[in-house]
């Protein structure tokens, strides 16, 4: 049920905010002063629309963890070859196999500059595994194969530095890969795009794609468009009013059109975005794209409030229909949207516990929930699946899939300091 060692997660990062990353109450996500767009919003929330079943999903494992290894973050959950591979960074950056049961394998240290290595990206590009982490003020680069043998670097990116720098998103490619960072300077972020060689160097100059004002590191997600080029949302503005944008990039980074806002325009007590940790927050779905983000309203003065999930559905010029994914609660807070892709269908995972509205030594009480979405009624298709916390609450989730198995990840909150964990679920199709 639970790890048997995580020796190797030992001593890591402090959080932002209590629950990890600034998403808990103390602090709403954000999003800023969009341009144009917005979009129609849908009053109907998906979980109380009439279900189309299609998978029949269950809890396998609740997501638990060994006391004892604390001041640790999970960063990235992948499935290659049937084998799930999980990254987390303590002292230093390390890769290592996890099995359904939560067994660890022998790890590899892939940085080992104590505490220099911090929010990297790792993905499948369906032969080997690629990882993208920043340190000092610059992004590196390695490729490793399933037997955690490096095969590329540790290398630098040339072109991709700043005096603040943070990976994005990462998509492969033919012959390479796609890369968002976000690039830095004072109290600014810019959102940058750069196409990578598949030895992770760069294969020309880096496009600016945004200004995206006052963040602490690059909130931004991509997919690909299926004619060479991607669609990207990110966020933008400055604290407490933050919009989430949308725009669709050629290959080589130009834009198609100009950004345009697809989340409500923020104000007052509303604000929209993605956690700066990167997770999969856009799908392509048919001719269009589903991005999932979170709205926050709350008057903190008051103490109420709180936020909710929100789906737009973009069409290929950027015109949104907004969905909520749940009615907005008083007191409580959902979080940490993101997309998980099956074989025969398609998933979503958020969090959801209590606005904390003073922390004095708080620890959060989110749980994770999963369910598959129809695709064509954006509707509930399978039951709600819930590891529900345990002492501790559930902060940026992760979730990978082999076949019907999905091997979920987190990090349990311990107030400033985390702790790796992971759980299990299957999802088998019933048509």
């Amino acid at each position: 049920m639970s790890f048997s060692l995580w020796p190797w997660f030992m001593a890591a990062t402090l959080l932002v905010a209590c629950g990890d990353d600034g998403q808990t109450g103390g602090g709403p996500l954000g999003g800023g002063p969009g341009t144009g767009g917005g979009g129609e919003v849908d009053p109907d929330p998906i979980l109380e629309r009439a279900p189309v079943i299609s998978h029949d999903c269950t809890e396998k494992r609740p997501m638990a963890s060994e006391a004892g290894a604390m001041n640790a973050r999970l960063e990235g959950l992948v499935a290659l070859g049937g084998d799930f591979f999980v990254t987390a960074v303590a002292e230093t950056l390390d890769i290592a196999t996890v099995g359904l049961d939560g067994s660890l394998g022998e790890p590899l240290t892939v940085a080992s500059t104590p505490y220099a290595a911090h929010g990297s990206l790792t993905i499948s590009d369906g032969t080997d595994l690629v990882m993208i982490w920043s340190e000092g003020e610059a992004l590196f680069f390695a490729r490793i194969d399933s037997s955690l043998t490096l095969v590329e670097g540790p290398t630098a990116i040339a072109g991709a530095t700043g005096a603040s720098v943070s990976a994005a998103a990462l998509l492969p490619t033919d012959g390479g890969f796609a890369l968002l960072y976000g690039a830095g300077s004072g109290s600014t972020m810019n959102l940058r795009f750069l196409s990578l060689d598949a030895d992770g160097q760069a294969a020309g100059e880096s496009v600016l794609v945004a200004d995206l004002g006052e963040q602490y590191a690059a909130s931004a997600t991509m997919t690909a468009t299926g004619d060479g080029g991607f669609a990207v949302a990110y966020t933008s503005g400055n604290l407490g009013a933050y919009s989430v944008m949308f725009v669709l990039l050629d290959g080589d980074g130009t834009q198609r059109f100009t950004p345009k806002r697809i989340s409500q325009a923020p104000g007052g007590n509303s604000t929209s975005g993605f956690s700066y940790n990167p997770r999969r927050n856009i799908v392509k779905v048919g001719a269009g794209y589903w991005v999932a983000y979170v709205e926050t309203e709350a008057d903190y003065d008051a103490m109420k409030g709180g936020s909710i999930i929100r789906v737009a559905v973009v069409d290929s010029e950027g015109n949104a229909t907004i969905h909520p994914l749940e009615a907005p609660v008083d007191q409580v807070e959902s979080g940490f949207p993101t997309f998980v892709e099956l074989d025969d269908g398609l998933g979503l995972a958020w969090t959801t516990g209590s606005v904390i509205w003073v922390c004095g030594g708080c620890i959060t009480d989110y749980d994770l929930h999963f369910v598959v979405l129809d695709t064509t009624a954006l509707a509930p298709a399978s039951e709600v699946v819930t590891h529900v916390h345990e002492t501790n609450g559930i902060t940026t989730p992760i979730v990978a899939v082999a076949g019907e198995d999905l091997l979920t990840g987190g990090n349990l909150d311990f107030h400033a300091v985390t702790l790796p964990a992971t759980g299990a679920m299957k999802c088998v199709a019933t048509d």
